[in-house]
């Protein structure tokens, strides 16, 4: 085939790759999933970040995509790395790899970076790969670049840095960098709504516990991670926080409001206790809050301080209704 692009919407969430990856794959039919899932929020020590609990098996776990993983010969030469590519797509494959930044978007990223991007499709006549990732300021879209490109920041990646604490040496340790997800959309697959299943996942949170057994040891979950967010604008600890920090707490808050606003709708539950309105709120309040954050990044030094401490009061508050909302919530969906 001369050119194969396959479907992508608008992802339902998106903070990180993996998220606007499958998101953007899915339709009406798959969003119980996104509801009965993503509830559980933790704090990565070796990434750095917060994340969903999900993140690291989202492709495992998901009901309405058939996922496997390949090992790509990290000296495969450019044509190989094309046809391999191009002949996953054709099959119908979405393709999950690490690539190296600084050649995708050399613009930002000038020292060796690998980071995780999904490609979607092939254009042979212009000689072009589709690929996705949050190139925009941080927003999760599709450009194009040369296959050639791709290829070589396929073979660079495995001695870029990766930005962690326990950083990349090049090493076989890091041989997951040469490991690629392939994953193909089931159309036949129907996901319904797991009370039971959002119900431990609230609970999870509000104890700070792990929600999945076979996560991470050492890391901070739920509840603690709101502590550990928040108490970063105020000066309670060394944490730094970063725009996708603020997007992610936003995301979390955005999805448990649009989850409570389906299970009300289909009737699943009654809102005696108006748990919407208060959903809605929390998510209004953390999108101030995002929104203060990127205008502090453009002020002087002596008046981010300010918005800081507009920042940690709000969520503070904030914080205080999501815990009343959520054991609220729970004795609804019991």
């Amino acid at each position: 085939m001369e050119r194969n692009i396959l479907r992508m919407g608008k992802p339902m969430v998106c903070t990180h790759t993996i998220y606007g990856a499958v998101s953007a794959t899915a339709t009406e039919k798959d969003i119980p999933f996104f509801y009965n899932n993503f509830t559980q929020i933790m704090f990565h020590p070796d990434w750095n970040m917060f994340i969903f609990e999900d993140h690291q098996k989202l492709l495992e776990i998901c009901p309405f995509i058939k996922s496997f993983y390949y090992m790509m010969d990290p000296n495969c030469t450019e044509t190989e790395f094309i046809e391999k590519v191009t002949c996953f797509i054709d099959c119908g494959y979405y393709i999950y790899i690490f690539l190296d930044r600084s050649l995708i978007t050399p613009e930002i990223f000038t020292e060796h970076y690998a980071h995780t991007t999904l490609i979607s499709g092939y254009d042979r006549k212009k000689h072009i790969f589709f690929l996705s990732d949050n190139y925009d300021d941080g927003k999760f879209v599709t450009i194009e670049r040369d296959m050639s490109i791709t290829a070589r920041a396929f073979r660079y990646a495995k001695f870029a840095f990766t930005h962690n604490i326990k950083e990349n040496d090049g090493s076989d340790e890091f041989s997951y960098l040469c490991s690629i997800g392939l994953y193909k959309y089931l159309n036949e697959v129907i996901v319904g709504i797991d009370m039971q299943t959002i119900a431990e996942g609230i609970k999870a949170y509000l104890n700070s516990k792990k929600n999945d057994v076979t996560g991470l040891d050492n890391t901070i979950y739920g509840a603690e991670c709101s502590n550990l967010f928040i108490g970063s604008f105020s000066g309670k600890n060394d944490f730094t926080p970063q725009k996708r920090d603020l997007h992610i707490f936003y995301e979390h808050k955005l999805l448990m409001y649009k989850r409570i606003k389906y299970l009300v709708e289909n009737k699943l539950i009654d809102d005696v206790n108006d748990c919407l309105g208060a959903a809605e709120r929390i998510m209004e309040d953390h999108l101030i809050a995002r929104n203060l954050f990127i205008k502090s990044t453009f002020l002087p030094q002596d008046q981010v301080s300010n918005i800081y401490a507009k920042i940690s009061s709000r969520l503070e508050e904030s914080f205080d209704k999501e815990l009343n909302m959520l054991k609220e919530l729970l004795t609804e969906l019991h």
